[in-house]
C-alpha cells in the first residue's frame, strides 16, 4: 500500500501498534519529536523523526534541542535510565503554532549570480 506519510510502498501498520521509548508509551498517529509532522510508523521507529529534522539543519524544526513534542503518549516507566522529563515535553497544538528555527533562506535571483539580467526564452 501507499503511505501517506513517507510516501513509500510497504504493508499496512497495525492499528494497535506501540512503541516505548525513554520510558514512554507512544502511539498512533506518531509525530516528529522536533517539529510535530505526522510521519510514518516505520520512520518514527528508526529516528522519531521526520526526513528532515533527522539529518539535521532541519529547515521544519520548531524546538531547541532539549524539547521534545509527541502525538498521543504516556508514562509507563517512571525509572527508565534514559527518561525524557515531562517538563520538556511542549504540547502538539502550541508546537503546531510556531515557525521553524532555521526557516529556508530565499535563492538569491539566477541572472544576477552570474552577471546576466534576464535569462534567454526557451523558443
Amino acid at each position: 500500500m501507499k503511505c501517506p506519510s513517507c510516501i513509500g510502498t510497504h504493508e499496512a501498520v497495525p492499528a494497535d501498534v506501540f512503541f516505548i521509548f525513554k520510558g514512554y508509551k507512544f502511539t498512533p498517529p506518531f509525530h516528529c519529536l522536533y517539529c510535530g509532522v505526522v510521519v510514518c510508523a516505520h520512520q518514527w521507529a528508526f529516528s522519531r523523526s521526520c526526513g528532515g529534522c533527522d539529518v539535521g539543519n532541519s529547515h521544519t524544526a520548531k524546538l531547541r534541542y532539549y524539547q521534545w513534542t509527541a502525538g498521543p503518549h504516556e508514562l509507563v516507566d517512571p525509572n527508565d535510565s534514559h527518561l525524557l522529563p515531562a517538563d520538556q515535553f511542549v504540547p502538539l497544538e502550541e508546537v503546531l503554532k510556531k515557525s521553524p528555527s532555521n526557516p529556508p533562506k530565499p535563492w538569491p535571483p539566477f541572472g544576477r549570480r552570474f552577471g546576466i539580467e534576464e535569462l534567454p526564452a526557451d523558443d
